[in-house]
């Protein structure tokens, strides 16, 4: 197939279709989007497939070879593929936290009592909301000595083993790019893990106690663990 005009428009199309059809097929979309925009890649998947056939059966006009600004065009398109791939299964962690703004005007209140309709088990959001905001604690129970357990990465690794350390997750709204760490501070009863460090992913189970004016998580048992398929939540779920 000669690379002219038409038929390397028809090429960009079809890697994106391509693209976007492994990002849903692979479950890869939720390090991208949040729940709410999901459906944006088989949709996308399907129109811009359903376009690169439409173009291809399109009558063909006289060949012609693609200018030099055309060509660099259609090429910075198909960057974001390439770093798509080259990134798969990379997932934010604590510098990218320790970067990001932990308010930037979200009402986390209001986020954490729908994330409280029917959840089963305490997130993050609900234990770092419950910590100064009384009225939600109560009303949803979140008091000393109840029981959690908690799967995160560290974002704060203690000076030494037997001292808090802070465990994180990242809530999406949207996108990745709107994602907000929020962490909750674990009290080890016995030292932790040798050699444990920053973006470590753990499974911490014990009880939320009152310390340093806030809801703390008290370590009964801390387990490392590998980083899920999923890394993000949303404040939906």
């Amino acid at each position: 197939m000669t690379l002219d005009s038409r038929n390397l428009r028809i090429l960009v199309l079809a890697c994106w279709a391509g693209f976007l059809a492994w990002l849903w097929l692979t479950g890869e979309t939720l390090r991208y989007l949040g729940p709410r925009t999901q459906w944006l890649v088989p949709f996308g998947a399907a129109m811009l497939g359903v376009a690169a056939v439409a173009y291809a059966r399109s009558t063909a006009p006289a060949r012609s070879r693609p200018s030099l600004g055309e060509t660099v065009g259609l090429t910075a398109l198909l960057l974001p593929i390439v770093a798509g791939m080259l990134l798969v299964h990379t997932q934010l962690g604590a510098l990218a936290a320790s970067k990001k703004l932990t308010a930037r005007g979200i009402d986390a209140s209001a986020l954490a009592e729908l994330a409280s309709r029917n959840a089963a088990e305490l997130s993050f959001l609900q234990v770092n909301v419950a910590g100064h905001n009384d009225r939600f604690a109560d009303e949803n129970g979140i008091q000393p000595g109840r029981r959690a357990r908690l799967v995160g990465f560290v974002l704060h690794a203690p000076e030494q083993r037997e001292g808090a350390f802070e465990l994180a997750r990242f809530y999406i709204t949207c996108c990745v790019a709107d994602a907000l760490p929020l962490g909750v501070t674990v009290e080890p009863a016995d030292p932790l893990p040798a050699g444990l460090a920053r973006d470590d992913w753990l499974s911490v189970k014990g009880e939320l106690v009152r310390s340093h004016g806030e809801l703390r998580l008290r370590a009964a048992r801390i387990d490392k663990v590998e980083a899920p398929a999923h890394p993000y939540l949303s404040f939906g779920s």
